[in-house]
């Protein structure tokens, strides 16, 4: 279940895609001379995402995920992970380490010079994030890429292409 950005050519183009659902699709334009290589600033990209999970999880959600139901939370209850001591999305902590850790053998992190990938092995992710209709589990998206998470990966991206001097200043 990755989170692919590539970066096709010039201009400096992003497309930020979940399970096929476009969160953003944009172009750096003016910046950007000759880009060759981006894979020296894939890993702080990756740092911003994985905060911006932590959050999303914390906040359990953005905008907020649908509560659990009655049933879910009887169930939990039973099996010994009670909510709120076990916060959703996280009664094992499997998924959310997946996402955050770096080192979790389930952790996708693949780092190209046009293009990084990221995201999760985990294989009950995708029924979270899916756009997809659905029936009884309600969308309890964690990867969300904002405004606020563009901004600051764009200006990762500026600040690495001015120090290298690829980038029109």
């Amino acid at each position: 279940m990755p989170l692919v950005f590539r970066q096709p050519g010039l201009p400096l183009h992003f497309k930020f895609e979940v399970l096929g659902e476009v969160q953003a699709n944009f172009a750096i334009l003016k910046i950007v001379r000759k880009v060759r290589d981006l894979s020296p600033v894939w890993g702080d990209v990756e740092d911003i995402i994985i905060r911006d999970i932590e959050t999303v999880f914390e906040l359990e959600g953005r905008p907020p995920w649908p509560p659990l139901s009655p049933f879910t939370l009887r169930q939990r209850e039973r099996l010994g992970y009670p909510y709120p001591i076990y916060p959703m999305l996280v009664m094992t902590g499997r998924l959310k380490r997946s996402l955050i850790d770096k080192t979790h053998p389930e952790h996708i992190s693949e780092k190209r010079p046009k293009f990084l990938e990221f995201g999760t092995r985990v294989p009950y992710a995708i029924y979270h994030q899916s756009p997809q209709p659905r029936r009884r589990l309600p969308r309890r998206p964690f990867i969300f890429i904002d405004k606020k998470v563009i901004n600051s990966i764009v200006q990762t991206i500026r600040k690495y292409l001015i120090g290298t001097g690829e980038a029109i200043r």
